[in-house]
């Protein structure tokens, strides 16, 4: 900062009083007298005060935002950004940068979001030592600034990159003794291990942020943390206490005046009562929160849809519609994904017994869901679930005519005589009847096949969750360098590839057992090296004719559910024995694992894939004379997977 003389002393010393004592005095809805302090405090700016200049800007950009002016908003970001830059306030220039990064996150466009704030992340790096603002302010606004980074790429579905910076984040702030920050990163963590479906895992960090936000009174973080807890114990259907640290938050809240807090206990509230169908007590709540919502100047548009799935429940059909209808409209304003909705759309339709415009739905469900998934596949999976369920539609209406008919032969017998009777029962009646049976075969076969290939393509999506071209890429431009600095590295490397390589350009729904017998020893061989339990395993392998098809990627899929569904979740860890041999013409396959079991995790928990094979091999078995069968075994300690296939059986 440049050396101020008298003059310019009175003058901070007044924008000092103006921003820092008087403006928080005034009331939140009193936007008039802030933009006048503002207006005030502009006057009193000079060359060497340039930092107030940034500041000043700030503020008025987040009244605005406050107000619903967007654009006003976005044109005093912009200002202050210039000003920063003009007065060489590199600090602040980085707050700006990091403001309007969080500008297009409230407005769903990530990716430029993402952008700014890595652009703020360089300019505090760059400047981390600059005498503007001291380095462990900067070290804290780094801090921030990482954080919301995290956040980012969790809505953008980055979890490997969110993970990283995470924990890196973590470290910085246990390292700067910022005790406020490291229980929000750790509440960010277990929301990351929520996107990804680890409940447990999320849970042990919502702990960890409850810990450290009571240890240094931090309410907010602290009342914060029991919505997570309760929120993911619902997950888990560990239903006991859910209410308790409900009701936990919702007094912190109240006692610190939080209106955001408070609205997201009350909708936690809302849902939990919803999904456990207490709909009378989520009615009660309906008022209440559709004012804390304008009142907050919230989205209302999840709410609403939630609201018309409880009137769905109900058969309250036109107020289900009335509030899908209000929420598709925010979401249109807002540009935001429909997939929830056309989710709750689909339950309406079903429920009205409209299956075609169910169907309409489920299609428009996948079709924004195609970021998410492979799009050929998604694309196949909807044409075949719609055929199939037409086909079956069909299929009734032809049993109906084919009763009738039935019906109808049946009493013009009947009515004919005696002796004529007899003749017809020898021949003519049979023949119709023999007529009609083939023809409830010919369109049992047509379902048969449908759902045959429906099935086959839910394998197929499976199989291919992972992005081995983006990984192949990515491999071929380090491997050299690896391999030269760090051999054992590129060894774990390869073997990666190897496992993901079996995805590449590859639409069979079978594998060699020698290719899958491959694929587990390079898995497994990089699990023990990266598991935090002790992991032994042994592949015994008696099967001959190694070029025998299974399902594809089976193998690698019953091995990863024992790893991680049951050795990872043991704190002694564990061992997994898989063995394959033949025994009266069948493929053995048994995978043992000696880890937690089921009962141990979920009652409705099935694993990787594992309803996908057993639908398929459910549906293939009417092609076969000889069944296939998949069957899961709860031990007294561990699982075991037993699958029976025979060597003729044919997969298409």
């Amino acid at each position: 900062m440049k050396k101020l003389d008298e003059k310019d002393l009175n003058k901070k010393k007044i924008l000092d009083s103006l921003l820092f004592k008087v403006l928080p005095k005034i009331q939140e809805s009193d936007i008039k007298k802030k933009i006048e302090t503002y207006e005030i405090a502009e006057n009193y700016l000079s060359d060497k005060l340039g930092n107030y200049a940034t500041y000043i800007l700030r503020g008025k950009a987040a009244i605005y935002e406050d107000t619903g002016e967007p654009e006003k908003a976005l044109y005093y970001i912009d200002k202050s950004y210039e000003a920063a830059i003009e007065f060489q306030d590199f600090i602040g220039a980085a707050r700006s940068l990091q403001h309007k990064g969080i500008y297009y996150g409230k407005r769903n466009d990530l990716l430029k979001s993402e952008i700014y704030i890595k652009q703020s992340i360089d300019l505090v790096e760059k400047n981390l030592y600059n005498p503007i603002v001291d380095s462990v302010k900067n070290k804290n606004l780094l801090l921030n600034l990482k954080s919301n980074l995290c956040i980012n790429y969790s809505f953008q579905k980055k979890y490997a990159q969110s993970i990283d910076l995470l924990f890196s984040t973590l470290k910085l702030a246990k390292n700067l003794k910022n005790k406020k920050t490291e229980a929000i990163q750790y509440g960010y963590i277990g929301k990351t291990y929520t996107e990804l479906n680890q409940n447990k895992k999320a849970l042990e960090y919502y702990f960890l942020e409850n810990k450290i936000a009571i240890e240094i009174n931090e309410k907010k973080t602290e009342a914060y943390s029991y919505v997570h807890i309760a929120q993911t114990l619902r997950k888990l259907n560990l239903h006991n206490n859910i209410e308790n640290y409900l009701n936990k938050a919702l007094n912190i809240f109240n006692d610190i005046k939080d209106a955001d807090g408070i609205l997201k206990t009350k909708n936690a509230f809302f849902t939990y009562y919803r999904l456990n169908k207490k709909y009378d007590k989520c009615i009660e709540m309906v008022s209440e929160l559709e004012g804390l919502y304008k009142k907050d100047k919230q989205d209302l548009s999840h709410f609403y849809i939630e609201l018309g799935e409880v009137y769905t429940h109900l058969k309250a059909f036109s107020k289900a519609e009335s509030y899908f209808n209000m929420a598709e409209k925010i979401l249109d304003e807002k540009r935001s994904s429909k997939r929830f909705l056309y989710k709750k759309k689909v339950l309406l339709e079903e429920a009205k017994g409209n299956m075609g415009k169910a169907l309409e739905y489920k299609n428009n469900e996948i079709e924004v869901s195609k970021k998410e998934l492979d799009t050929v596949f998604a694309d196949k999976i909807v044409s075949y679930e719609t055929r199939y369920k037409t086909a079956e539609k069909e299929s009734k209406i032809k049993s109906q005519q084919l009763q009738l008919e039935r019906e109808k032969t049946t009493r013009n017998i009947a009515i004919s005589g005696a002796g004529f009777l007899l003749l017809l029962s020898s021949g003519g009646f049979w023949f119709i009847k023999n007529r009609q049976k083939q023809k409830e075969l010919q369109t049992q076969n047509t379902l048969l096949g449908l759902q045959q290939n429906l099935n086959a393509m839910e394998l197929q999506s499976l199989n291919r969750q992972l992005d081995p071209h983006e990984i192949k890429n990515l491999l071929a431009n380090i491997s050299p360098e690896i391999q030269e600095k760090a051999p054992d590295s590129y060894s774990k490397m390869i073997k990666l590839f190897n496992i993901t390589k079996a995805s590449l350009n590859n639409t069979s729904l079978t594998d060699s057992i020698e290719n899958q017998i491959r694929q587990i020893k390079d898995l497994l061989s990089l699990e023990q090296n990266m598991l935090f339990v002790p992991l032994e395993y042994s592949i015994e392998n008696k099967i001959e004719n190694i070029q025998l098809q299974i399902p594809r990627l089976m193998l690698k899929n019953l091995v990863e559910n024992s790893i991680k569904h049951g050795i990872k979740e043991k704190e002694s860890g564990g061992r997994i024995i898989i063995s394959l041999f033949e025994k009266e013409n069948y493929i053995n396959i048994w995978v043992d694992d000696s880890g937690k079991g089921r009962k141990s995790i979920s009652p409705s928990y099935s694993g990787i894939g594992t309803s996908t094979y057993q639908k398929l091999f459910a549906t293939l078995n009417h092609k076969n004379k000889e069944n296939a069968s998949f069957d899961i075994i709860d031990k007294e300690e561990g699982t075991r997977v037993e699958v029976k296939i025979p060597l003729n059986y044919k997969y298409s």
